[in-house]
């Protein structure tokens, strides 16, 4: 179960880097979708998706934070559960 927390904290801050950083590359404005669909370009542009990606990106590393500063209760029942 540790090893499953340890891989959940390593994708949320690696996740929120990458829609951290993402949207104010250049890749990100121009690329083949970008530059094949007029209504996807005017949008990968747009100031306001760039930083509602990159609020995602905080999200996930709040979510990473949360998990690494509030790890789970240990559980008081029975090995093997009830009887």
């Amino acid at each position: 179960m540790q090893s499953a927390r340890v891989l959940y904290i390593m994708l949320c801050f690696t996740m929120g880097l990458v829609l951290l950083i993402t949207p104010w590359i250049p890749a990100w404005s121009s690329n083949y979708f970008v530059e094949q669909y007029a209504w996807l370009a005017s949008l990968a542009r747009n100031d306001y998706v760039r930083g509602a990606v990159s609020g995602l990106g905080l999200a996930d590393f709040g979510m990473g934070a949360y998990a690494i500063l509030h790890p789970p209760a240990a559980s008081s029942a029975a090995p093997g559960g009830p009887r």
